[in-house]
This record gives C-alpha cells, structure tokens and sequence, in this order.
C-alpha cells in the first residue's frame, strides 16, 4: 500500500458502508464508473477480490472486510487529526515564537508576554531575543517586534508605538563633568552610544538649530544597548537610551535627563510577522493584545513622571 492508494481505499470503505457503488458515488461526489474504476484498479494493485458485486448491491469479500477492519480506523485517526490541528488554528493553544532585541524583549515584551500568558494558560511561549533580524518564515518565528524604519520585504508590519530617545547620564557623571547646557556643548563630553546603523539610526548624530547635523564621536561604542546603560549608570558618559529603557532610572534618580528639550529623533516600533494564507488564531490575538497594550503606554508615561515629580518634591 502507498499514498496513491489512499483514495481508491477510501473510496472502497465507502461503498462497503453505504452498500453500493451508486450510493458511494452520490456521497464522494463522483459518478459511478469513477467508483468501478478506482475500485477494479484497486484489486489490480492488491491481486484480490474485495467485493462481491449484485445488480443491486456489492458485499465485502473476506480480503475485503479484512481490508475495510484495517482501513477504517486509519481514516478515523486522520480526521482525528484534522480536527485538533483546526480546533489549534481557532484556540488559543500551542506554541508561540517571538523575537525581539535583548533591550526591548527584557523592557516591553516580557510583562506583555507574562501578562498575555495568564490571560490563556493553554498557549506556550518561546522568547527568542537576539540582535539579529532573523528570517520569521525560515525560523518558524510568529512575531517579531523591531525598531526603525521596516525595509521592504513580504513582511507585514503594524506600528505599536514610538520610542523617545533621551539622553541621559547619573548624577555622579555630571557632578563631575557638570551639566552641558545645549547640545553644541556635546562634543566636550563623553558619549557612550550604540554603532550606527543604517539610515534610519541617529544616536550618533543629532539635529541643531541652524545646522544640518551635530556628529558626535562616542568615547564608547558598544553594540549592546543594556550595556550602554550600564555604562551610563555607572558614570561613564552621557547616553542616549529609548525612554522604554530608562524611565524606572529616572524615577529612581539613578539616571537625569540630559537636555530634556533636544528633540532626538524617535523610532517607532513595530510588531512583524509573515504573510500566511492562514494565520494562526494564537498569533492575531497576541498582536490585538500587544496593539491595546500599547496604546496605554503614553499613559503609563504620563504616571510615570508624575511619580518623579511628587519624588522630587518629597526631597525638598
């Protein structure tokens, strides 16, 4: 027995339960010769007899009933099959693959995922977080969340919110080097940033009043942006950092906004995910999710510093 055998069986195990071929005929949709055919080729393939044929109704052999005893419980397990992979695609259940960089997975995706997570206990999560833009189709990734401008591709992106960049530095840093007070003074401080990359990354470079560019030569570069905030925390220069990374910092005193007036560009972030034909239900939801769930964040933003202030007030 081989797959291309499979229909003439199943068209077999049909006849034997409706009791003749016209009957099997009007249930496959085919016509009645079409049922002759496959099942004398069927008899051909095997070297046996499988029914006993009347002018009015066909009975199964004994190499026929074996056959159908056999048979019909493989088809069964099929439609078995079918319908828990179906009942996957319209449930929450299975596995969901993300990705997202290391500094944006551990600041956003991950209370969104621990979030998501309780609201469907049957849906299992990898995280996968890397610097790399992996290939979403070739990995089996379901979504990714990026930052910057999407380069064109089959790819299908909808835009959750835009990252401020701020600059930032602790305070031991500009009790030591004091406070620039515009950001011409830039250049004469210690910049700890990210390598630029591609045309829509600007932490190196930022716009001045008047002038096209402000290039900066960062005495650190390291491409890793929680090691620039650790740099930043530890006193080593002024960074600039999305606002996603630092706000507990600043609430904390542990950072100070540098320049809060400068206008550094903003990225947006995006959730991206392959274009299928049939998207599973568990990846739609996560997407609605992560869409409402970053709608509060301006919000969450605006507690955020007032939290600060009423800090701030505490202190004097």
């Amino acid at each position: 027995m081989n797959p291309d055998t499979l229909p003439a069986v199943w068209t077999f195990v049909q006849v034997v339960e409706m009791g003749s071929m016209s009957s099997a005929a009007r249930v496959l949709g085919v016509t009645p010769s079409a049922v002759s055919k496959q099942l004398s080729r069927l008899e051909k393939h095997l070297g046996t007899r499988l029914l006993n044929r009347t002018t009015r109704r066909v009975r199964p052999t004994e190499e026929g009933m074996t056959l159908y005893d056999r048979c019909r419980p493989l088809f069964d397990a099929f439609s078995e099959v079918e319908e828990s992979v179906r009942a996957m695609r319209s449930s929450l259940s299975g596995r969901l693959r993300v990705t997202a960089t290391p500094a944006l997975g551990r600041a956003l995706l991950v209370p969104a995922v621990g979030e998501f997570a309780n609201m469907h206990p049957d849906l299992d999560f990898e995280l996968i977080f890397t610097a790399q833009r992996l290939d979403l189709v070739e990995e089996g990734i379901d979504v990714a969340l990026r930052e910057g401008p999407l380069p064109d591709s089959s790819l299908i992106g909808t835009k959750l919110t835009e990252a401020r960049i701020l600059l930032c530095a602790s305070p031991e840093y500009l009790a030591r080097r004091s406070m620039p007070v515009d950001l011409g003074a830039l250049p004469e401080h210690d910049i700890v940033s990210v390598p630029a990359v591609g045309s829509g990354n600007e932490s190196q470079q930022i716009r001045l009043p008047g002038r096209e560019r402000l290039e900066l030569r960062p005495r650190i570069l390291v491409n890793d942006l929680l090691s620039v905030r650790a740099l930043a925390l530890d006193g080593r220069g002024i960074a600039p950092l999305p606002d996603y990374m630092v706000e507990r910092d600043l609430v904390d005193a542990k950072l100070v906004q540098v320049l809060p007036d400068s206008g550094l560009p903003r990225l947006p972030v995006f959730a991206i995910y392959p274009e299928r034909r049939f998207q599973p239900t568990r990846s739609g939801a996560f997407l609605e999710f992560l869409v409402a769930r970053f709608r509060r964040m301006p919000e969450r933003q605006r507690s955020t510093r007032a939290t600060k202030r009423k800090k701030t007030r505490r202190r004097h």
